[in-house]
């Protein structure tokens, strides 16, 4: 029937056995004197259109939700390493791709005089192609590229790409994307993605990975930022510790020497040999608390050191130096996740610190057991011991202990009694923490 208004109608029809969407638009035909005399029928095939739009959408929505699980997982994970090593997979995953790389940047140059950069995650790439993205100067150039220019490197045919060296053409790879990780005017790293099958990376996909990566380079740099806080903090702690300890036992010194100087002046030899005694006992405290404050200043990276090692290196430093034996024995095949090893780390630390500042130890030993599930550290002296009973709750750092512990399920027993030394037990089991949701 004519209509004097244009109309449009979007459908679909099954055809062939296939599903078309079709675009109709009727339009009203006049002749000379304005008068409708029938309609005009444009009819449009918009399938693949509609399916283009569709996949876009679709796209967009899955990057949604990658962001959504990125997230998450950054708000839960106790580690970086781990965290980043599992947004390579979901993003490899989510892009379609075979290998995800996520390269950061260090301060300092290469050896090729270009941004230091290390290997932080992977996923799905192959030993030999690892090796040679961390020695090979190409890459080097490449990704140094991508850091200063802030702009992302792609590469839609691989074996024709001219930037690339021999050894990537031929690593089978058929195309290749690299985004700067870029957070607050800072570029962090390289977020990078590789396809050995499959179509070509395309602009939309360049489009979505850069806020992928927006996104990432935002949750690293805020991890980032709580580690110098909780370095700041513990920096802070140790200068009150400092003021509260070793400077109280100066100020005594300085009054047994006025005290020792009276009694000499008085002729009063058996006091003064008292007072002298006592100030060499306080010089002797003050002197570890010193150099205890002086090893704890310095940085510890017990992921590269591995906690034995560590503690080696305390207790030759602090105990060692203030004429206590120590001995340190570690069973054969421990190994544990670096949370854990953070957490017995700051338990065995709270435990010798008071073991130096309250004990009177002559001798201390630590060991780090493997028992059937689970690893135990023990820390025992043969100082002079205490109640635990009659300790407040959180006293002599033990609420730090407990803190600790608990975060990554373990638990931590004392054995102490007036006279009779003390021994320190912390447990974790080698099985895997769960994440605690904050």
């Amino acid at each position: 029937e004519p209509s004097a208004h244009e109309v449009e109608i979007r459908g679909s029809l099954r055809l062939h056995g296939e599903w078309r969407f079709l675009n109709v638009r009727i339009l009203p035909l006049l002749d000379l004197a304005s008068r409708q005399v029938g309609n005009v029928v444009l009819w449009r095939d918009i399938t693949e259109r509609k399916r283009s739009d569709d996949a876009r959408q679709s796209a967009r929505d899955e990057m949604f939700v990658l962001l959504h699980s990125i997230s998450g997982a950054a708000s839960q994970s106790l580690d970086l390493n781990e965290f980043l090593a599992d947004a390579a997979r979901q993003i490899a995953y989510a892009f379609q791709s075979q290998a995800g790389l996520i390269f950061l940047r260090e301060s300092g140059t290469s050896d090729w005089g270009l941004p230091k950069y290390t290997l932080a995650a992977h996923y799905g790439a192959a030993p030999a192609y690892l090796n040679h993205l961390t020695t090979s100067p190409s890459v080097a150039r490449i990704l140094a590229d991508v850091i200063e220019t802030k702009e992302p490197f792609f590469a839609p045919n691989v074996p024709g790409e001219p930037r690339l060296p021999d050894s990537m053409k031929e690593s089978g790879n058929k195309s290749l994307l690299l985004v700067p990780l870029v957070t607050a005017q800072q570029v962090l790293g390289v977020l990078g993605l590789s396809r050995m099958e499959g179509p070509p990376f395309g602009i939309d996909e360049l489009s979505r990975l850069t806020v992928v990566a927006e996104e990432l380079a935002s949750l690293i740099y805020s991890d980032r930022q709580r580690q110098i806080a909780i370095s700041l903090e513990e920096r802070q702690r140790l200068v009150r510790d400092l003021h509260d300890s070793t400077t109280q036992k100066l100020y005594g010194l300085v009054q047994l020497t006025e005290a020792a100087q009276a009694s000499l002046e008085a002729g009063t030899k058996e006091q003064s040999a008292q007072v002298l005694a006592k100030i060499g006992e306080n010089a002797r405290q003050a002197l570890k608390e010193m150099r205890l404050f002086l090893f704890e200043m310095k940085p510890v990276d017990i992921e590269k050191e591995g906690l034995v090692s560590i503690l080696h290196q305390r207790l030759a430093s602090v105990e060692g130096r203030a004429s206590i034996k120590t001995r340190l024995v570690a069973d054969d095949k421990i190994d544990l996740p670096l949370e854990k090893e953070v957490a017995l780390y700051y338990i065995a630390q709270e435990a010798l610190n008071n073991i130096l500042k309250h004990a009177n130890a002559t001798s201390v030993m630590i060991r780090l057991k493997n028992r059937k599930n689970s690893y135990a550290l023990e820390i025992e002296d043969d100082g002079c011991g205490f109640n635990p009973r009659e300790l407040e709750k959180g006293g002599m750092g033990l609420r730090n202990m407990q803190e600790r512990i608990a975060k990554v399920d373990g638990k931590v027993d004392i054995k102490s009694s007036p006279g009779k030394g003390s021994k320190i037990i912390a447990t974790v089991s080698k099985t895997k923490a769960p994440v605690k949701v904050k």
